[in-house]
């Protein structure tokens, strides 16, 4: 039986730099330009990418704090965030708490999601 040839990494459409292996966010294997991704967010992609992870954010004891995805479906940048998410509107309402009022909104926040502070 004939040996299977390994899969050649395919060179960068863009810039013919090889590219890189990943996995979108479904798990399936993609391949993608670090450079290209770096210097332009406007590059053609094939069908085959519908998203794939952009950036981690990691606090200082190492724990993910948020993801931003690509989708090329919806031609946006989303960040997937584990924290309580705080609304621009609400910013005005927040400089109005107290030190003990603000350290208990974002526990509000993980038992009802989607909240919103309003007074």
């Amino acid at each position: 039986m004939p040996e299977a040839s390994p899969i050649k990494t395919p060179a960068c459409w863009n810039c013919s730099r090889p590219m890189t292996k990943t996995t979108d966010i479904y798990g399936a294997g993609v391949f993608f330009c670090q450079p290209c991704s770096r210097s332009s967010e406007d590059l053609p992609l094939p069908d085959s990418i519908r998203a794939w992870e952009v950036k981690r954010v990691h606090d200082d004891a190492g724990k993910l704090r948020a993801v931003k995805i690509c989708s090329a479906l919806l031609d946006s940048h989303l960040w997937v965030l584990t924290d309580p998410v705080f609304f621009h509107d609400e910013l005005s309402f927040l400089a109005k708490k107290s030190v003990e009022e603000l350290r208990e909104i974002p526990k509000v926040k993980i038992a009802f999601p989607r909240c919103r502070v309003v007074q």
